[in-house]
């Protein structure tokens, strides 16, 4: 009878096996999905708007990536602050509100009466909505076991480039409409694009809701002595998997963390103020990055990080805008050649002589946005292979040397359409965001991982905020040396991918079998 209680007691990861995969699974990885699916389209979706916005706030091309990475800005200023209270007082607690609050700024934001406003709300946004996207992953791999957390963060992962193929279909379905309403009391004249603003937060609100739902990290309970709850959380996750009883859940207890972990948790634990706390916790967790076994590769994985959203995310902003005048120019002036900054500029004179401003954009923008999420899905989908076959350091040299060249030769061939399509190409060097995390996860030991890919990703940030700004301040007066430098910047950084330590092929065959 001992021995039958004693097995039915068991540590919290055997636990969660005995859950099974299955419905309450996919409802996590789906929610998770669309979380990461909402805060790219705060970011990024953002760039339909500059080449509409002007006839309402006549901005210029400063104020314009100022707009554009205000809301990398929000999220910049706030990942160590969510992450450390997501650690203090849960995963849920922060997520959720976060998330509703998020769209109830978004909703404010469509309704912003001067570019002031807008600028300040939209940085709000980026703030609010910097919590799920540092702490859903923590939060979906806590509910799996070690054999199905891997296929489940990455089904996340695939989720929310998948549904990047939807972005340009909602932007043509808002944005390309006719009707606006005065709002007096607010001077401003509601338009399709302010509509557009409300829409692509609306996903956040959804997954708030759900989120009401949905239980606290089980592993996040456990670490703080909560085995009863964890128990009751792990009942129920069975119950909804296989359609059985909560009763029929065979584990009648969860041991607690062993005294090591407690001793080594209790050691780690931080005296004094909340704002002690937080300071002396970022200071813990990243200064050994900086140490001297350390710091080279930290310093290569922020440099290539850098550069790689530099140009995905600094020109993605103005992807819509670049494509918008290259359409209308061809369209209008079918048999005269230019490079794309040279039709840049004559758009940007023509409109100014003609005093003109655009309401809506070309159907063909859309459809070249759509095709870009295609390349950039399909490829998603064989990196993983290619990186089984010839490895991970010569698969990131490949995407970025590949993508710098398209960069270079979309800034200065002559054929619009061919520029077009190379610059397609171009930023699908986001796919190397994915192989260099992947690579800084095996390079660094495991207690200082996730504060490695957090610095990585916080000087990607940094990147973003940089080329929205930087890119739209040369495409204005110095387009084609702009694009030339990031070109030539991202093959650079292809070569730098050979400076990192190889990476030993043993655990990668651990993670596949895991996963």
């Amino acid at each position: 009878m001992c021995n039958s209680k004693n097995m039915n007691r068991v540590p919290i990861d055997e636990a969660l096996e005995e859950t099974k995969f299955g419905r309450f699974n996919f409802v996590l990885i789906l929610v998770s999905g669309f979380v990461i699916v909402n805060v790219c389209l705060e970011l990024v979706g953002i760039g339909f708007v500059l080449p509409v916005i002007n006839c309402d706030m006549d901005l210029s091309y400063k104020e314009k990536g100022i707009l554009g990475a205000v809301g990398f800005l929000g999220i910049i200023s706030s990942s160590h602050i969510w992450g450390f209270l997501a650690d203090t007082i849960g995963r849920r607690k922060v997520i959720r509100p976060t998330l509703i609050a998020g769209y109830l700024v978004t909703v404010a934001s469509s309704f912003a009466p001067n570019y002031t406003t807008l600028l300040f709300l939209r940085f709000l946004n980026g703030f609010l909505i910097s919590a799920g996207s540092a702490t859903i992953f923590a939060y979906l791999g806590e509910f799996h076991c070690d054999k199905t957390r891997n296929r489940a963060i990455m089904s996340a992962g695939f989720i929310s480039a998948a549904c990047a193929l939807v972005f340009p279909f909602v932007a043509w379905a808002a944005i390309n409409q006719t009707w606006s309403y005065e709002i007096p009391f607010l001077n401003i004249v509601y338009k399709p694009w302010r509509m557009y603003i409300m829409v692509i937060g609306l996903l956040g609100l959804v997954c708030g809701l759900i989120m009401c739902f949905l239980p606290e990290s089980p592993k996040y309970l456990h670490s703080i002595g909560k085995e009863d709850q964890v128990l009751k959380i792990l009942q129920r996750i069975h119950s909804i998997n296989t359609g059985k009883s909560r009763e029929s859940f065979k584990i009648e207890a969860i041991l607690p963390e062993s005294m090591e972990e407690v001793n080594k948790r209790i050691k780690n634990e931080i005296k004094g103020s909340v704002l002690e706390k937080l300071i002396k916790c970022m200071w813990n967790q990243t200064a050994p990055l900086f140490m001297r076994e350390h710091r080279r590769n930290t310093a290569l994985t922020c440099v290539i990080q850098f550069w790689i959203f530099f140009t995905y995310h600094g020109l993605y902003v103005w992807f819509p805008h670049i494509l918008n005048s290259v359409m209308e120019f061809t369209r209008t002036y079918p048999d005269i050649n230019l490079d794309m900054c040279d039709i840049l500029s004559t758009m940007e004179n023509i409109r100014a002589d003609d005093n003109e401003c655009k309401q809506s954009l070309e159907l063909s923008t859309y459809h070249h946005t759509f095709t870009l999420e295609v390349i950039f899905v399909s490829l998603y989908l064989g990196v993983g292979y290619f990186t089984g076959k010839v490895g991970r350091r010569p698969t990131l040299f490949l995407i970025l040397l590949l993508c710098g060249v398209c960069g270079i030769i979309s800034s200065t061939v002559t054929k619009p359409i061919v520029a077009v399509y190379a610059l397609q190409v171009w930023l699908v060097c986001g796919l190397g965001t994915t192989v260099l995390s992947s690579i800084t996860v095996d390079i660094f030991p495991t207690n200082l991982r996730a504060m490695a890919i957090c610095i990585s990703l916080m000087c990607g940030r940094i990147g973003s905020v940089s080329g929205t700004n930087v890119i739209g301040a040369l495409l204005e007066n110095h387009c084609q040396a702009g694009l030339l430098t990031a070109g030539i910047a991202l093959v650079l950084s292809g070569f730098l991918a050979f400076f990192l330590p190889k990476t030993s092929k043993k655990p990668k065959k651990q993670n596949e079998n895991s996963a």
